[in-house]
């Protein structure tokens, strides 16, 4: 991800302790973003849990079309 500061902005660069601006604002700054992706064993037990809560509904939804027709 690239963040640019365009000279307009740098009356916004200012240090939050002293009010000035801060020494040099245009440098550049290199961070590692965390991973951001699940691995590989968390996901599979996701989509286990995800398809066992979806076969529920579904069969709720099944006896419950059952049970209104019976009743009717």
């Amino acid at each position: 991800m690239t963040v640019k500061l365009l000279p307009p902005a740098l009356k916004y660069v200012t240090s939050l302790a002293t009010g000035k601006m801060t020494e040099n604002p245009l440098r550049s700054v290199i961070k590692s973003l965390p991973t951001q992706v699940v691995p590989g064993a968390v996901i599979e037990n996701v989509e286990v849990t995800t398809d066992a809560v979806a076969d529920g509904g579904l069969y709720a939804n099944l006896v419950n079309i059952i049970v209104t027709f019976v009743l009717n």
